[in-house]
């Protein structure tokens, strides 16, 4: 059966005439619509989807959130009304969701951002434990060395009495043969 939607190659020729005439909901027609739909680049379906005749200046291009009136109807409309026909509601849903419902969209964009901004955070946490613990080490190093020095000290030292205990027995002795000698 021959859809009244065959000569139409393009979503945006499609929405066009689902604006002049309405929808057809024949098996065949809505069928075509799909096929339209689903040979359409997703940028595209965007676009349309995004249409509300909005501008971003007077001479600007189409910006869903534009403030100044392009004096047309936008498409979005119309896109929406076959969306829900020929999609399933969950997947129209999705659509609108992820490319049309720009609180969620901000949502989404913010997000994203916060998740760059922790992975920032959690690079810049990771080096500065990192520097830390060079620094730890360092200054363990620094302690051990110390340490090390301070028990050498200590057994110089030790060295040094035993040492000192030697002279002062040898002195010792030295004065008793001197007083032997002397008597």
């Amino acid at each position: 059966m021959a859809s009244q939607y065959d000569s139409i190659k393009t979503a945006e020729e499609l929405l066009k005439e689902v604006a002049a005439h309405g929808l057809s909901t024949k098996p065949e027609d809505i069928c075509r619509a799909q096929d339209i739909f689903g040979r359409s680049e997703v940028k595209e379906l965007i676009r349309l989807a995004n249409d509300n005749g909005r501008l971003n200046g007077f001479d600007g291009e189409p910006d869903p959130r534009g403030t100044y009136s392009s004096g047309r109807v936008g498409l979005s409309k119309y896109f929406y009304q076959v969306a829900f026909k020929i999609w399933s509601w969950e997947d129209a849903t999705r659509f609108y969701n992820q490319h049309s419902n720009f609180p969620v969209i901000d949502a989404l964009e913010e997000n994203k951002m916060l998740h760059q901004q922790v992975k920032e955070l959690n690079g810049e946490l990771k080096r500065a434990k990192d520097d830390r613990d060079v620094e730890h080490r360092r200054c363990r190093e620094a302690v051990d060395a110390e340490q090390a020095a301070q028990k050498k000290i200590s057994q110089l030292e030790a060295e040094v009495h035993d040492r000192d205990m030697t002279i002062m027995e040898l002195k010792a002795k030295l004065y008793d043969l001197m007083m032997k000698e002397g008597k």
